[in-house]
């Protein structure tokens, strides 16, 4: 009987360790306006372990990883991080991304920098090293939020709680997202958008 019972919660361990390690995967390509007139296709990764049962009830999930990686002019550019790209910009030839990162410390979410190098890879920069006027999104758009029409448009009377305001709230005031308003206060959007994007200024 204490075999049989052994055999059971070795096999039950067994079961456990091979559920705790499977993973949620997803690989897909998506072509992303990177400068005007100028889209690349960029392959994007996101993954983590794969979460089981309900929100009261679960277990599993975190252990994210990721990845960006895409070709141009010759140059192989690939940078692996588990946070989302919310802002990919190419300028003097230099890419920038605008990283949302919610996997170092959920409570603490920000934003993140980062350059390209000249060999493809990425490093991440402070935000006054930043060009303010790519701070515009664009890619994952969130419900509720402003959408991609409103931040073409740079229509700051819609987008007060868009992630775009919310970056650049920050580059104005140092204060990252997890400690900004809900509503980023019209007058800074207006001051931003004066200071950052003449041309548009009505």
């Amino acid at each position: 009987m204490g075999l049989i019972l052994l055999t059971v919660i070795f096999f039950i361990a067994c079961y456990i360790y091979y559920l705790s390690i499977q993973r949620d995967t997803k690989v897909w390509t998506k072509e992303v306006e990177v400068a005007e007139n100028i889209k690349i296709p960029i392959e994007f990764m996101t993954s983590q372990k794969k979460y089981y049962g309900g929100h009261a009830f679960g277990w599993g999930g975190g252990d994210y990883t990721g990845y960006i990686k895409f070709n141009y002019k010759g140059i192989f550019y690939d940078d692996n991080a588990p946070h989302t790209p919310i802002v990919i910009k190419y300028y003097k030839e230099n890419f920038y991304i605008v990283y949302f990162d919610r996997e170092t410390d959920f409570h603490k979410i920000m934003f993140r920098f980062f350059k390209s190098q000249t060999e493809g890879n990425f490093k991440e920069i402070n935000r006054n090293q930043f060009p303010k006027h790519l701070a515009i999104q664009n890619r994952w758009f969130k419900k509720g939020s402003a959408s991609k029409d409103i931040l073409k448009q740079l229509d700051i009377s819609r987008m007060g709680n868009s992630l775009t305001a919310k970056i650049w709230y920050y580059l104005k005031t140092g204060i990252n997202y997890h400690e900004s308003p809900y509503y980023v206060p019209e007058n800074l959007l207006k001051e931003y958008k004066k200071e950052n994007f003449t041309d548009l200024v009505e």
